[in-house]
């Protein structure tokens, strides 16, 4: 079940909750820390710099800064499935994986000229979970496909061990 929990703030409240969740984003503890990155709107690889002053100059612009977190429970999603939640509802965004609890998710801090309505958010929760049930097929069908492959291989040694046993009786070992 996909889990979106978002809140905002104004413009008028200025960049310092924005930087600080930016910072306590890219930085929280766990074993996921050193492979944490940024992406944009556009699939943008950011260094911790560049995302920061890009943000800080988003807030400036648009009257609402959204910080979101969205969460998965059944399948990990990459962030090009996070950006097809989130491109509809966003004109500009950024986000940051998480592996370090037991249900990977992202964290968002998104950009807009009006707020959110509680629809719109639960219209996101059902492509969220639309896209995490797309990814659960998905691993089905790879797990499938490996069991597949580790049975093909188990037969085939079986096949190569009973050739090499039918070639080795044909030797007279007793010379």
């Amino acid at each position: 079940m996909a889990i979106i929990k978002a809140s905002y703030q104004t413009r008028a409240k200025g960049t310092k909750g924005v930087m600080d969740s930016h910072r306590y984003y890219s930085y929280r503890e766990g074993p996921d820390r050193a492979q944490r990155q940024w992406y944009d709107r556009d699939g943008r690889a950011l260094d911790f710099d560049t995302a920061r002053e890009e943000m800080r100059e988003r807030a400036k612009h648009y009257g609402y800064t959204y910080r979101i977190t969205l969460s998965t429970a059944e399948a990990e999603l990459s962030p090009d499935d996070y950006r097809t939640v989130l491109g509809e509802q966003f004109p500009e965004y950024y986000l940051i994986e998480h592996a370090n609890t037991e249900h990977p998710h992202a964290h968002v801090v998104a950009f807009g000229k009006q707020t959110v309505k509680r629809d719109e958010l639960a219209s996101m929760r059902e492509r969220l979970s639309e896209r995490e049930q797309i990814r659960e097929q998905e691993l089905v069908r790879e797990q499938a496909r490996a069991q597949e492959q580790e049975q093909a291989r188990k037969q085939e040694l079986a096949r190569e061990q009973a050739r090499r046993q039918e070639l080795d009786r044909g030797w007279d070992y007793e010379r």
